[in-house]
């Protein structure tokens, strides 16, 4: 039986992959700007600006 969609939380992630997920999440201080979350992607994860770019341009959705 299909189920759809299904959510990933980093509590599954931490138990599953045995991943140390420890600290607090980063705190923003309302909605960052398409910019600003370029540039978070950059920092934080590592991404190449040729990575994020793609992500961009081809996210829909609520995680766009």
């Amino acid at each position: 039986m299909p189920s759809g969609e299904m959510t990933v939380t980093l509590d599954d992630l931490c138990c599953f992959l045995h991943l140390p997920i420890k600290e607090r999440l980063l705190d923003h201080i309302g909605i960052p700007t398409k910019a600003e979350g370029i540039e978070l992607m950059i920092s934080y994860i590592g991404s190449t600006k040729e990575e994020v770019a793609h992500e961009v341009k081809t996210t829909k959705g609520a995680h766009a």
